[in-house]
């Protein structure tokens, strides 16, 4: 590194530098500079070339990283491609960064051994193992050396892979380095990843950096994954964010969904923030219910589900108001009593396409006490 934290000057200097072609790049002074591994770093940005594919001669001899450059006046910089690296190295490449063995990845890329080249089942390159396994010191190894902090394979992006993993430190390196926040090139952005996999910090990293926290996906939006799933400390930050339209795989309505699962906390944190209150259930209305239940001869408890809904429903002029969430509750309850109340034939039915609703009937009732006690 240069000695002094003042900028170098590139030209004007003692030590002048010239390429192969015999144009001059750069005239430094050698006292701003600890070594030759040093005056690499500053030749980066003049030359578009990392230190490890420079090599800087002197009278044919090629100086080692840690020569010093006192009593030097003049040194050519020559540029080396990519060694041509059989799969057995590129494997070991990527293996060395799963260990996180800098000093064996600082070996190969002097080489120089492309950073970027995929192992051999094409899932992983080195940073995508550094990031995945969360080695810090190696991350900072291979973006130094070029690296494509956006590169994508079947499991995402660096990005993403660190921030589904929780390594907040690279997340924050990869950030700082300008990786791109929404990249979805498995289908699936950071923020999603974090959000899903429950990793809270990260979640305020990625929203920090500007995430497009309504970004939608195949299965839904950040907000949506998040109270599906049961978790409230990133279901808390979303919100904090202004996310308010929480979004899963299908349309249901995302507060019967948590209420559903039995996440109490987030149905608290949803209902106090407003969200989903109001919005129908789902858009096909539970009919598909109501005529199984007419169907099997019960037309009483098909009345008993559908009338009190559309009494209320008429009270508030309101002709979605039977869909909602806290109808819904009644709707579920009324599921139970069928099956407690009905014959044989309707226990059936209500086990091979209701079963669910009993494993969670006493949540269902907590959580219309809830509704209820707060917004009566």
């Amino acid at each position: 590194m240069p000695k002094k934290a003042a900028s170098v000057a590139t030209t004007g200097g003692s030590l002048r530098i010239w390429t192969v072609s015999g144009q001059e790049i750069a005239a430094v002074n050698p006292e701003d500079f600890e070594d030759a591994r040093a005056l690499k770093k500053h030749l980066e940005p003049l030359c578009k070339v990392p230190r490890f594919r420079q090599r800087l001669t002197r009278k044919g001899d090629v100086l080692k990283d840690d020569a010093s450059l006192e009593s030097i006046s003049k040194l050519q910089l020559v540029l080396l491609p990519f060694i041509k690296a059989s799969q057995k190295e590129v494997d070991t490449f990527v293996e060395v960064a799963a260990k996180g063995q800098v000093d064996e990845a600082e070996r190969m890329l002097q080489l120089p051994q492309n950073p970027d080249k995929v192992e051999k089942s094409g899932v992983a390159t080195p940073l995508l193992e550094a990031c995945r396994l969360g080695h810090v010191e190696m991350v900072r190894l291979l973006l130094e050396a070029g690296a494509n902090k956006n590169l994508g394979l079947v499991n995402g992006t660096p990005l993403a892979i660190a921030s589904r993993q929780g390594h907040q430190e690279v997340v924050r390196i990869l950030l700082k380095a300008s990786a791109w926040v929404d990249e979805a090139s498995a289908g699936y952005p950071p923020l999603f990843l974090a959000a899903a996999a429950n990793q809270a910090p990260v979640v305020r990293q990625l929203l920090k950096a500007r995430a497009d926290k309504d970004l939608r996906t195949a299965n839904g939006n950040a907000l949506g994954a998040a109270s599906s799933m049961g978790h409230a400390d990133v279901v808390r930050a979303l919100i904090d964010a202004g996310a308010v339209k929480p979004k899963g795989l299908t349309d249901t309505n995302m507060l019967f969904v948590v209420a559903f699962k039995g996440h109490l906390d987030v149905m608290r944190i949803l209902i106090e923030n407003r969200i989903e209150r109001d919005r129908p259930v789902h858009k096909r209305d539970h009919l598909a219910m109501t005529t199984t239940l007419f169907a099997n001869g019960n037309r009483l408890f098909a009345m008993w589900i559908v009338m009190p809904a559309c009494t209320l429903g008429s009270m508030s002029e309101d002709p979605t108001s039977w869909k909602k969430p806290l109808l819904v509750g009644c709707v579920i309850l009324s599921i139970v009593a069928l099956y407690y109340l009905g014959g044989d034939e309707m226990k059936r039915e209500i086990r091979g396409k209701w079963s669910a609703f009993f494993e969670w009937k006493y949540l269902c009732l907590c959580y219309i006490r809830h509704y209820i006690m707060k917004y009566k």
